[in-house]
């Protein structure tokens, strides 16, 4: 069975992470991985004479170019970013930790540079600011008690019901797959199968009006 990292060994889950995540970085366009704005300023050529400072000012203003971040790159963000999340919210159900203590230890002294942060927060927070409600409806749809579950299992379904009940602009098959994928990295040997058949029933029953589309599960 393989279990998400305790907070003092995740920094040796992330370096083996990014090895393997090596060859995916590399495909990605170099203009795409910029997430600054680079100043690109000109020159005068080395025999033009020499003018006044305010007229160079004037004439040659700071030229801006601005870099965006490729759909590929803000789909490994966001799923770095659900990793780290479930990786959080798991913390924040075995530990004796708070939520507010949980989250800044991943944001002050783990490795986030690739994970969309902002998703981070507002998943880790969306989750743990009010978690009766999503804990009832993965409830509903259990073959077993809520705390029977296994705890990397239950942080994923969390997030995953979090997802399909306030991120409408995800479709259903979209947050089962991440799930199941982030059930596959972190979970037990099966435990993805058991992720996506609640997560799938739990979409059925939020959202009865959205076309469904196989998940590839």
């Amino acid at each position: 069975m393989k279990k998400i990292p305790t907070l003092e060994s995740l920094r040796e889950e992330q370096e083996r992470a990014r090895e393997s995540d090596a060859l995916a970085e590399d495909s990605v366009d170099v203009a795409d991985a910029g997430l600054i704005e680079d100043d690109v300023v000109t020159s005068e050529p080395d025999s033009a004479p020499m003018r006044d400072e305010a007229e160079d000012a004037q004439d040659k203003p700071r030229r801006r170019k601005r870099t965006t971040v490729s759909p590929t790159k803000q789909r490994q963000r966001r799923r770095y970013a659900r990793e780290r999340a479930v990786q959080a919210l798991y913390q924040w159900d075995v530990g004796a930790s708070s939520a507010s203590e949980v989250r800044r230890y991943f944001l002050e002294q783990q490795d986030m540079s690739r994970a969309d942060i902002e998703y981070f927060e507002e998943a880790f927070r969306g989750v743990t600011t009010n978690p009766e409600p999503i804990d009832a409806i993965v409830t509903a749809e259990l073959d077993r008690g809520f705390e029977e579950l296994d705890p990397v299992e239950r942080a994923i379904l969390r997030l995953g019901v979090w997802e399909l009940r306030e991120r409408l602009d995800m479709p259903i098959g979209v947050v089962i797959s991440e799930a199941v994928e982030v059930s596959k990295r972190f979970g037990a040997e099966q435990g993805h199968r058991y992720v996506n058949g609640v997560l799938d029933a739990v979409g059925k029953r939020l959202r009865a009006s959205e076309p469904r589309r196989d998940t590839g599960a």
